[in-house]
């Protein structure tokens, strides 16, 4: 069978209709690229790009979607001082006597919802408005705002006109919103009625930076290479075919056979004449090709793991086998989230006191994983001791285990208790 002919045959195998199917041409476009790279979203000052970006990418939808989530996820409770005694130098907090009225109308106002959708604004954008509507209808406090709703606006529905900033302040009179997306018609919101949101600033201005500012580049970098190493193995199957022919071919025949075999499915064939019998080989993937960018891929995510505090392997989903990798990964990422907490508890405070509540002896206590943390890392160094004991045990006798326990319990060994082989504690 000639040359040609078995080229023919290979067109009609299994192989190459499987093949076919998911691949193209080299020099015809791609046939997908997903949106956020083809509409190169990579313009940190643009407010669109920060929306989109993080929506659709992976890393910033956990930076500015996730994280931000987290913060409200176990709520808070509403304390106050103890006063100092003498005794006791430290400063001890009891339940504040408005915590329950106050968590009442937090739940009426669906404020969790709210706030953690201003945070994440804040967190996408630089900064979020957090409009309080009076409740003109209540005359039960003496003084405060009496917040009746919330309601968050963006960059996406709120217009800051030049002319509404105040020369002494620096900051505007008002702000213009956009309740309605299918009107243009704006709403005047005084400046006095909302409260800015804003954990990073830029300089005095009441702008603010995103969450993925420091992170940007990498992200983009890491977001170009995911799709450079997806389209190289779907375009060329990160591998050579290698078809051996059995004695010589002219120039042509050979020029003709690799083009055709290139057109079959890998887009890159070499034709090898050798005195054995003929036989086609798949050699791949190449040495440095797709290892060179999941290891600079590791490299991005190291970076920005540094840059938003968050462990490289939460964004992987992948955690350590110990459990001690486990921890440490978790108090990396609580150690983040408290410092966001921290951040925002201002903004809560200011939203108690427009309710009309005095906030001056009142203490937010985040309802954090930090109890669950300490709780499993007690059991571990319980279970470190137990460890511990049934080696010693095992190399001393018995005798050293009942001493141990005894001495554990607060009371001296009997000696009339007799050893107890087995190990069953009585």
């Amino acid at each position: 069978m000639s040359l040609l002919s078995r080229v023919a045959r290979a067109f009609r195998s299994e192989t190459y209709t499987r093949l076919a199917n998911y691949t193209t041409d080299t020099t015809e476009p791609l046939t997908f690229t997903s949106p956020i790279v083809s509409g190169e979203y990579t313009n940190k000052e643009q407010w669109q790009h920060l929306l989109k970006v993080a929506w659709e990418d992976p890393i910033g939808h956990r930076i500015c979607v996730l994280l931000p989530t987290n913060v409200f996820d176990d709520w808070f409770v509403i304390k106050k001082k103890v006063a100092d005694t003498e005794e006791d130098t430290l400063e001890e907090l009891e339940e504040h006597p408005d915590n329950a009225q106050i968590q009442e109308e937090f739940v009426r106002m669906n404020a969790k919802y709210h706030l953690t959708q201003a945070l994440i604004a804040e967190h996408i954008f630089g900064r979020s408005f957090v409009v309080y509507n009076k409740n003109l209808s209540r005359d039960d406090f003496s003084s405060g705002y009496q917040v009746a709703t919330l309601d968050v606006f963006t960059e996406e529905n709120v217009e800051i006109p030049v002319e509404a900033y105040n020369i002494t302040t620096g900051e505007p009179d008002y702000i213009l919103v956009y309740p309605n997306p299918n009107t243009k018609t704006p709403e005047k919101i005084l400046w006095d009625e909302l409260t800015l949101w804003c954990t990073r600033p830029k300089g005095r201005s009441v702008e603010g930076y995103s969450a993925m500012h420091p992170v940007w580049d990498y992200m983009v970098y890491l977001r170009e290479s995911i799709e450079a190493a997806v389209w190289t193995h779907k375009k060329y199957g990160l591998g050579v075919w290698m078809w051996y022919i059995k004695g010589a071919l002219s120039t042509e025949l050979k020029a003709s056979a690799e083009d055709t075999l290139q057109k079959m499915s890998a887009k890159r064939a070499v034709i090898v004449e050798t005195d054995v019998v003929d036989r086609v080989e798949w050699s791949g993937p190449p040495q440095g090709g797709t290892t060179s960018i999941i290891e600079g891929a590791e490299f991005l995510l190291g970076q920005i793991s540094a840059g938003s505090g968050i462990p490289k392997d939460i964004f992987t989903g992948v955690s350590a086998g110990a459990i001690t990798g486990s921890e440490i990964n978790n108090k990396a990422l609580y150690a983040t989230i408290n410092k966001k907490q921290s951040d925002v508890t201002p903004f809560v405070l200011d939203c108690i006191a427009r309710m009309g509540y005095e906030v001056s002896d009142m203490v937010i206590e985040w309802n954090t994983r930090y109890a669950t943390d300490e709780l499993e890392q007690a059991q571990v160094r319980q279970m470190n001791a137990d460890a511990l004991i049934k080696e010693k045990q095992a190399e001393r006798g018995d005798d050293f285990m009942i001493n141990v326990q005894s001495t554990m319990q607060g009371s001296p060994k009997d000696p009339n208790k007799n050893n107890n082989p087995a190990g069953v504690q009585s």
